[in-house]
């Protein structure tokens, strides 16, 4: 996922703002009573001059990195430089604002899903990041995503980031994956991502996708994941990705789960188009009218499509990415367009990265921010479908680094680890909060 591409249309607000108005009336009238409708200012497009750094991006590849760069001289960080060492920076105290013991705290299966990515494995030093302080300093997280994996060129030839996954160097990773599972948080592993031809490769006749795809679950089996997040960052047909949903399901069974990537901009149709100030309403219920145009994204087919077939129902949700200049997040306003466009809203997972180095230079936002966006939206759509779909974090290794204001841990000092974990159990604590309308109590 990393880094942002494609150019949106130039838009004219005006004529922006009324065709979105129209849309958000005849759009959803019926399930949506209880949702406010947005301002209409088109946050998610983050009021429409990023579109030349997404131009730019389009040359670049997609949003998230192609590999983690592991190599031994430089590591898996895809820039050297942002090694944490905050422990012994002494020039720059850090405020430590532990949680409040009047907090109560529901069961972590209770709350909206935390799901947290996981692709730099290895500092510069080669040293591993380990996962297991996702558990042992409590961060409630429910769903970890390792990635990348990438189908390569030549049948059998699949890759964790640039090794293989058998490597030795991922032998404590695969450790760490029992361990997460062992204490309830499903793994999952991302396929694809920016690095693009995996999904090309699946493009094929039968018998070529089968060459590719049998290799590809025998890696799935022996890596032990409970499931694969679906990250297709280039332009396929619906068939590629509906092909493999269906092999997934049938060759893993009904627990496994199968998430997708997408941008926020794939949920949210392309209002430019003059038939969308009236669209045709094909069923009364809560779910994407398949005959929309979205907006522009990565990926070449309609996610609205998808979500009304026969495979929609195999998603488990979409880890939608709300960064990189494809969503908003200093208010509601982009997830709520895409409730108002008729998603569950427990099916879109509110996609956020844990630092501003992973976010394109564009789509961070603090964590105080974050865990006001979330609360609202837990409040917001509390009694709507089954709720608020959760929050995903892109990614573990280098979270917190700029949020060090408010860590809600503390040590003998405040190290790395500390720091990572204390960023994703700030939201973790909103999310599973009892009562997280109450933001003093955090």
């Amino acid at each position: 996922m990393f880094s942002a591409r494609s150019s949106f249309l130039s838009l004219a607000l005006a004529s922006f703002g009324a065709l979105a108005t129209h849309l958000l009336a005849d759009i959803r009238t019926d399930s949506l009573l209880h949702v406010e409708a947005p301002s209409l200012k088109m946050a998610v497009l983050s009021d429409l001059p990023l579109a030349q750094h997404q131009r730019d991006e389009i040359s670049k590849g997609g949003t998230r990195r192609s590999t983690d760069h592991d190599a031994v001289a430089a590591g898996d960080s895809n820039d050297s430089n942002t090694t944490l060492n905050i422990g012994n920076d002494q020039s720059n105290p850090v405020s430590i604002s532990p949680l409040s013991s009047n907090q109560k705290l529901l069961p972590r299966d209770s709350g909206p899903r935390f799901v947290v990515y996981a692709q730099t494995f290895h500092g510069p030093d080669g040293v591993y990041h380990s996962l297991r302080p996702l558990i042992t300093r409590n961060t409630l997280v429910t769903h970890v995503i390792v990635g990348a994996i990438h189908i390569n060129e030549g049948p059998g030839n699949i890759s964790l980031n640039e090794h293989l996954p058998s490597d030795s160097r991922f032998d404590e990773l695969w450790d760490d994956v029992k361990y997460l599972q062992s204490h309830g948080v499903k793994v999952l592993g991302m396929l694809g991502g920016a690095a693009m031809g995996s999904y090309w490769r699946l493009t094929a006749p039968e018998h070529v996708f089968e060459a590719y795809y049998a290799p590809l679950k025998e890696e799935i089996a022996k890596m032990g994941l409970d499931g694969i997040d679906i990250d297709i960052e280039e332009p396929v047909p619906i068939e590629t990705a509906t092909h493999l949903i269906s092999k997934l399901r049938s060759d893993f069974g009904p627990n496994f789960l199968i998430t997708m990537a997408p941008t926020a901009s794939a949920l949210l149709p392309d209002l430019t188009m003059s038939s969308h100030s009236h669209p045709p309403m094909i069923k009364e219920e809560y779910l994407p009218n398949p005959l929309m145009k979205t907006q522009l994204h990565f990926s070449g087919f309609s996610y609205f499509e998808l979500e009304a077939s026969t495979f929609g129902k195999e998603i488990a949700w979409y880890n939608t990415q709300f960064y990189c200049g494809w969503g908003d997040l200093n208010t509601t306003e982009s997830y709520d367009m895409i409730v108002s466009a008729g998603w569950k809203p427990e099916r879109v997972v509110l996609g956020v990265v844990t630092n501003p180095e992973n976010a394109c230079g564009d789509g961070h936002v603090s964590i105080e921010k974050l865990k006001d966006i979330a609360s609202q939206l837990m409040e917001k759509y509390e009694a709507i479908s089954d709720g608020f779909g959760g929050i995903s974090g892109w990614e573990f290794f280098n979270s917190g680094a700029y949020d060090k204001e408010f860590l809600p841990d503390s040590g003998p000092e405040l190290d790395n680890q500390i720091v990572q974990t204390g960023w994703l159990k700030a939201l973790g604590h909103i999310l599973t909060a009892e009562s997280p309308f109450d933001s003093h109590l955090v």
